[in-house]
């Protein structure tokens, strides 16, 4: 008993350490990087992915390219730094990424191109909701057009 003791004060005393990634980012998707070989999945997003369309008075529009492009066009030739604590189960690390200061999730939600996650109804990052608000309000990117949540078109696809 006293070694199991041991082990749990022993895991309690070091808890699991933030991880920040710094570097150039290769943008995979709306909601996914690689830094130096590590794959980064921005946590409290969901961006339209790659083939996915949305409707804008009867024109489809590529709101999951436009989505990558926007991250590309804040990342490019810049240094990205990603703030980590966890990894999702396809390991990829959960992280807050940032350029020049901004906020990248908030950034891309801010603009419409992306939505906040949200996991059995509950945002994984509530600070985006307001956000997401804001330009839903203002008929931004995604909100001035019919489209299925992200996870609603994966799910069917």
């Amino acid at each position: 008993m006293r070694v199991i003791l041991a082990l749990v004060a022993l895991f309690l005393a070091f808890p699991t350490q933030a991880q920040t990634v710094t570097g150039p980012a290769i943008v995979i998707d709306g909601d996914t990087l690689e830094i130096k070989g590590e794959r980064i999945r921005i946590i409290g997003i969901d961006a339209c992915e790659s083939r996915q369309k949305a409707n804008l008075n009867g024109q489809e529009w590529p709101c999951g390219v436009m989505a990558t492009a926007w991250m590309v066009e804040r990342t490019l030739g810049k240094e990205t730094r990603c703030m980590a604590s966890k990894r999702d189960r396809y390991k990829r690390l959960l992280a807050v990424c940032k350029v020049d200061g901004e906020d990248l999730g908030a950034g891309i939600i801010r603009d419409g191109l992306a939505v906040a996650y949200r996991y059995r109804g509950k945002a994984s990052n509530p600070e985006y909701l307001p956000i997401e608000a804001e330009a839903r309000e203002a008929g931004r990117g995604l909100w001035g057009s019919e489209f299925k949540m992200p996870w609603e078109w994966r799910k069917r696809n």
